[in-house]
């Protein structure tokens, strides 16, 4: 597929935006998006029936319209009620995330009780 990873993020975003602000053809994308997603989405909840499912990445950028379609198709393909919400952290959560992990590995070395 001709273009960078860069540009096919610029493009998305622009879809959000668009739809965001009512246009009919981005309003369309972004619930075909939800759709095709939520279907993933909900085989991961019947399968783990986790608490709440965070979404993240560049597609949350433009603000809630995509996870407000996902919680609508999300809904009548599970069994109890989804949370789903939109991630505060962005593009950061993978780096944090890494970060946290590192942490946890380092304070468990640091204050492990070792039996002598």
């Amino acid at each position: 597929m001709p273009g960078s990873t860069a540009s096919s993020e610029s493009g998305a975003e622009r879809v959000l935006d668009a739809a965001m602000r009512g246009d009919p053809e981005a309003v369309a994308l972004v619930e075909r998006l939800a759709a095709r997603m939520a279907r993933g989405i909900a085989a991961m909840a019947l399968a783990l029936d986790p608490e709440m499912i965070v979404v993240g990445g560049e597609l949350t950028h433009a603000g809630d319209r995509l996870v407000e379609e996902l919680r609508r198709h999300v809904r009548p393909l599970c069994l109890g009620p989804t949370r789903i919400e939109a991630s505060a952290l962005g593009d950061e959560a993978v780096g944090l995330g890494a970060v946290r992990l590192a942490l946890d590995h380092i304070d468990e070395r640091l204050f492990r009780l070792e039996a002598s």
